[in-house]
């Protein structure tokens, strides 16, 4: 199925793509980016990244996190990440939302953003 014209599906190094956007360029971003062990790359677990993607995110962010990787170990980049969102979000006047999956080691990250 093809997503309707009004969406960007857009394949680039996100940590160089965010930096160079404007601000509140989306409305929406979805980020589910990981290297082959499961875990988050190291460029997108950084205070920089979860400035850059809260700054060019509209109303909300929505970012597939893994608990616990492919070597069966937790990825602190994740946290990193998840923390960020939450005081990005709380910061913004919204709020986050963290829905596990209790079959897998999935979690998603909701983070409404407003002002």
């Amino acid at each position: 199925m093809a997503p309707p014209a009004t969406v960007d599906i857009i394949l680039a190094d996100a940590a160089t793509f965010l930096e160079a956007a404007p601000d509140r360029a989306y409305d929406v971003i979805v980020l589910d980016a990981f290297d082959g062990d499961s875990r988050l790359p190291a460029a997108l677990a950084t205070e920089r990244f979860v400035y850059d993607l809260a700054r060019v995110a509209g109303s909300g962010i929505a970012a597939n996190l893994v608990r616990r990787t492919a070597l069966d170990a937790p990825d602190p980049g994740c946290e990193v990440l998840a923390a960020g969102l939450a005081r990005a979000a709380d910061a913004r006047g919204g709020g986050a939302f963290l829905a596990g999956d209790g079959s897998t080691e999935n979690a998603v990250l909701f983070a409404q953003l407003e002002d």
